[in-house]
């Protein structure tokens, strides 16, 4: 057992670790703005080259691509969202070695809903 640890171990060595501090910054009607700190160990390569945000509808059994971004920027808007669902969201930071764990937002959003006139 102890080997099969020490394994995954060594094959994340070198990958960024979590990102931090992520939180909405605006919400629309259909649509939620993230921003976060980047992770405080950025792994052998010391770039970072993308960030990955994935979201998760309550109403949905898997995670979905929803924004890719550059590894010099700390925000993300996520567009095209269903004003009537739930969404959770998470965060990995890639590098020359691969990609990080995931950072999840701690809480679900909820997606505002627009008046019908």
């Amino acid at each position: 057992m102890n080997e099969i640890i020490e394994r995954m171990n060594v094959a994340d060595a070198g990958k960024p670790g979590p990102t931090g501090n992520v939180i909405v910054t605006r919400a629309h009607k259909d649509a939620v703005t993230l921003s976060w700190s980047p992770p405080l160990d950025v792994g052998k390569s010391q770039k970072l080259c993308k960030y990955y945000v994935d979201k998760l509808a309550a109403s949905h059994l898997s995670w979905e691509p929803a924004a890719t971004v550059a590894g010099t920027t700390t925000t993300a808007t996520i567009t095209k969202l269903d004003r009537r669902e739930t969404y959770l969201f998470r965060l990995r930071a890639e590098n020359a070695m691969g990609i990080g764990p995931a950072e999840e937002l701690p809480y679900a959003i909820a997606t505002i809903t627009a008046k019908r006139e």
